[in-house]
């Protein structure tokens, strides 16, 4: 498999636009996905430890309208 690889980063060195993707792109996805987890993780936590009160504020601005 590396032959292949060898192969391709010639041609891409010779500027034919056939880079093959470099572990970095996929390492850089992963963390944002893994951020992306972390913040939904945070999120679903506040939304669990708060809901009753963000439910009694709409009820009472509810009541009010």
């Amino acid at each position: 498999m590396s032959y292949v690889r060898n192969a391709i980063n010639r041609l891409a060195s010779k500027g034919l636009g056939l880079a093959a993707p470099t572990r970095e792109e996929g390492q850089t996805l992963v963390e944002y996905a893994f951020i992306l987890v972390l913040v939904a993780i945070v999120v679903i936590g506040v939304l669990t430890f708060l809901g009753g009160q963000i439910s009694s504020v709409f009820e009472q601005i509810a009541d009010q309208i």
